[in-house]
């Protein structure tokens, strides 16, 4: 599914495409201290045709600010998604309700090799929500699902980034996420409500560097 905030992403690459003509190339300024990031990964895929979003990075916005090499890392994303859909087993409908929450919070270590290129390490600290309702309509009646469930976890990571100009930067990284994860599912029928199914899981869950973040410094 293109994401809620493609939109958002054609904007800013609209605003980076103005600031590049307009900054000079001289980086060696103090670095501001306010970096907004827009992962532009599912737009450029959708604008060359691919149809699919090669990112495993789940999250569409990030919040740095830096100071003397240093950066406190946020970023977040919300993913809605709400179908209806034909099941060919049982002859009825299937409505789904998709909400999803992800957020994390984090410390950066900049090297700087030259006054374009750098490299970065550090460790994000996980927090998502999700909740999920199905309801299938059939000549039986209505059956509904709730599944609501929430993770913490913990990344560390590294990454690469490139200083067009003072204002506009370029960046991808990759890391290794440790996540446990609980969730409980309730089934109700309309005549009785079945007992919770809580299920709880730990996965390792490896990004590499396919995602593309588009950086604005103020």
């Amino acid at each position: 599914m293109i994401r809620l905030f493609s939109l958002l992403s054609i904007g800013l690459l609209s605003i980076i495409t103005t600031k590049t003509y307009a900054q000079t190339t001289d980086t060696t300024k103090q670095r501001p201290v306010v970096e907004l990031g827009m992962n532009v990964t599912s737009t450029l895929s959708s604008f060359l045709g691919s149809g699919t979003n090669p990112s495993t990075d789940p999250y569409l916005v990030s919040l740095k600010f830096v100071k003397n090499n240093q950066a406190t890392r946020l970023a977040f994303d919300v993913d809605v998604n709400n179908k209806t859909e034909d099941d060919p087993n049982f002859g009825g409908k299937r409505k789904t309700y998709d909400y999803n929450f992800g957020f994390k919070a984090g410390y950066e270590k900049r090297i700087p090799m030259n006054k374009h290129f750098g490299f970065y390490w550090g460790v994000d600290g996980i927090l998502g929500y999700q909740n999920s309702k199905v309801d299938f309509f059939s000549q039986f009646g209505q059956v509904t699902t709730n599944t609501k469930g929430f993770n913490v976890g913990a990344a560390p990571l590294v990454g690469f980034r490139y200083d067009i100009n003072r204002r506009i930067a370029l960046s991808t990284e990759a890391s290794v996420a440790a996540i446990y994860s609980v969730s409980t599912e309730q089934i109700d029928d309309n005549f009785s409500i079945f007992a919770s199914i809580q299920t709880t899981r730990f996965d390792l869950v490896t990004s590499i560097p396919n995602t593309l973040y588009v950086i604005i410094k103020f």
